[in-house]
């Protein structure tokens, strides 16, 4: 799409939202919209598939991608028509205050803004309201300490209205207010500041504040009886909430105190046997000794103030949502725990994936969320043993059963999966059934099956047709699904004899697969390419092709994609008269085969490598 812009549009995130061309103030249709524009101008370019799943969760509403859409069409035919650019990423041409590099944050993020029945944006929301507050307090600290007078004591109090525990700008706070406003109101203050720390920590205030309190003249020296290692005993409860071992950084900004005093703290409890310290970092040696004489507001408040420091330091997200769960945030560290099953899932951790789903379910998510959690969870255990993916299966369908058609038909089709995977096709076909006669996403899942299905059953020519007519539904099917479609379709024209339609289909399936992250589909796709390129005479083209799926299959630890290939490779390079590299690849696929055996894939392998031989006997 080609962009006209024309002036200056400029979106403020910082107080209300307001948008404006060249000064003038524009107004969105929709809240939508507005998530829309806001999350874009932040995270600049972004996909169809995310900007809908961000804003029209997909168990709330029935079609996420063609909703966008419409609010995409609305905003094109408003004054933002020349800054947007729609393809398959959406791009939005303009400034923010918040994305410009050292700008000040001048208030709260998008304060009061929401965007119903939108989770993910939800979550999104919140995460960048928390780091531009951290960010703010940072800036407003900077300034004040560069202010005098009345104007240093409103920044300071700016500060402490964000952060209430934060003692040293509390000790700023009294000597400007004895200096500048009276006695009576720093006394007050110190006085309520005591109250706060005591009833949500569970402690008194730091040595030096009390020191500054007595020579301010807002307290007795008899009155202030505080031992002389409080600021070690308050940061000895927090780190005892650590795994252990920890790094200093994660204590900073935790307790009110400067990095520095985290530091020398630290150190004396380390000099004093008190902690262990190594190249992994600081080691509390007895941890239980102070979550003895936690509260459980101060425990609660301690894992709050963990969870914001650990955020800002980007660590695992499993280790931020342990402390949210703790400080009883259940709704963000769910939101956690799933980052951290999806970011598992990129890395093929599928183990951990699954488990940390496990613990999103137990933080008693929305429905919505749990049934979408009950599907993803499904696509991990089919890699994981076929007992936990029934188990999965089984919770799927517990939690269809008093839900909308949809959602029961979905349950329908992975119980259809199961037995498709157990090679139960009658039984597949029993759960399908119902939906073949659907319009729409539930009869194009349903073709999709049954066209599967029939292909494992030797129908080829109707198994087209079926997913012929699947691929017709737009938006109906996920990537992977579309992906193996296109994966058989190929299979198909290859059985005829049609190259180049099979090349094509490849190609899309290629695509599919990679865009989902589906390597096992992956691995079968690069395949087919290489058994295309052998018939197409392109043997080196074949074997690029194979290497490939090999190295996928090698990645994922999938034993009988890797004999199929290694075979493969054999005979491409064979065809190529490299006989020993083809040799080589035989007695590697031949090693596997002892730790899987399969006795018809064996007995190729064995005639192959007499083939080579006796060829080599003959050079």
């Amino acid at each position: 799409m080609t962009l006209a812009t024309t002036g200056v549009l400029e979106l403020r995130v910082f107080g209300a939202p307001r948008l404006t061309l060249d000064g003038e103030v524009l107004v969105l249709p929709t809240k939508r919209a507005w998530g829309v524009v806001a999350y874009l101008a932040l995270e600049g370019a972004t996909s169809r598939e995310q900007l809908a799943e961000l804003l029209w969760d997909e168990l709330l509403f029935d079609n996420p991608k063609r909703n966008l859409r419409q609010e995409l069409y609305r905003l094109s035919k408003t004054k933002l028509a020349g800054f947007l650019e729609l393809n398959d990423t959406v791009r939005l041409h303009c400034t923010c205050d918040a994305a410009q590099t050292g700008a000040f944050v001048s208030g709260e993020f998008l304060p009061k803004f929401e965007v119903p029945d939108a989770p993910q944006f939800s979550v999104w929301l919140q995460m960048q309201r928390e780091t531009y507050a951290r960010l703010r307090l940072g800036q407003l600290e900077a300034k004040a300490k560069n202010l005098s007078g009345v104007a240093a004591l409103d920044a300071w109090l700016e500060v402490l209205r964000l952060d209430g525990f934060r003692e040293t700008a509390m000790q700023h706070v009294l000597r400007l207010e004895v200096q500048h406003i009276g006695l009576k109101m720093a006394r007050e203050r110190y006085v309520e500041f005591k109250h706060l720390l005591k009833t949500e920590l569970g402690l008194e205030p730091l040595p030096e504040t009390q020191a500054l309190a007595v020579q301010l003249g807002l307290e007795n020296q008899g009155t202030a009886q505080v031992p002389t290692d409080q600021r070690q005993t308050r940061l000895l409860a927090a780190a005892a909430l650590l795994e252990q071992p920890f790094e200093a950084p994660m204590l900073f900004d935790v307790m009110g105190l400067t990095d520095f005093e985290v530091l020398d703290s630290l150190e004396t409890a380390a000099t004093t046997g008190v902690l262990q310290s190594s190249e992994l970092g600081f080691t509390l040696l007895e941890p239980q000794t102070y979550l003895n004489g936690l509260t459980a507001l101060r425990r609660k408040t301690l894992e709050r103030q963990l969870a914001k420091r650990l955020e800002a330091l980007a660590v695992a997200p499993e280790m931020v949502a342990k402390h949210l769960e703790q400080a009883g945030e259940t709704c963000l560290a769910g939101a956690k725990y799933t980052e951290a099953a999806e970011l598992a899932t990129r890395q093929n951790r599928i183990e951990a994936a699954f488990e940390f789903y496990n613990k999103v379910l137990l933080l008693s998510p929305s429905p919505e969320q749990k049934f979408k959690i009950l599907q993803t969870r499904i696509i991990l255990a089919r890699r994981l043993d076929n007992r936990i993916w029934r188990e999965a299966v089984r919770d799927l369908e517990h939690e269809a059963r008093d839900r909308s058609p949809i959602e029961r038909m979905t349950a329908d089709v992975q119980r259809a999966l199961w037995h498709f995977h157990k090679a139960e096709y009658d039984k597949t076909l029993e759960f399908i059934a119902p939906h073949l006669e659907q319009s729409g996403k539930s009869g194009a899942i349903a073709a999709y099956m049954q066209g599967i299905v029939m292909v494992k059953t030797g129908q080829l020519a109707n198994a087209q047709s079926h997913l012929e007519r699947a691929l017709q539904t737009k938006n109906a099917l996920e990537d992977a699904q579309i992906a193996e479609i296109h994966n058989v379709l190929c299979a198909l024209a290859v059985q005829r004899g049609e190259l180049a339609v099979a090349r094509s289909h490849n190609q899309l399936s290629l695509k599919g697969f990679a865009r989902c992250g589906h390597q096992m589909g992956l691995t079968r796709a690069l395949s087919t390419a290489g058994v295309i390129e052998m018939l197409s005479g392109q043997h080196r083209a074949a074997v690029r092709m194979y290497k490939r799926a090999l190295e996928t299959s090698q990645q994922i630890g999938d034993a009988t994609g890797q004999i199929a290939t290694l075979l493969n490779l054999s005979q491409s390079t064979f065809k190529t008269a490299q006989f020993e590299q083809s040799h080589a690849y035989l007695e590697q696929g031949l090693v596997l085969l002892e730790q899987h055996p399969n006795e018809d894939l064996r007995g190729s392998y064995l005639v192959n490598i007499a083939s080579i031989e006796r060829i080599q006997l003959k050079l």
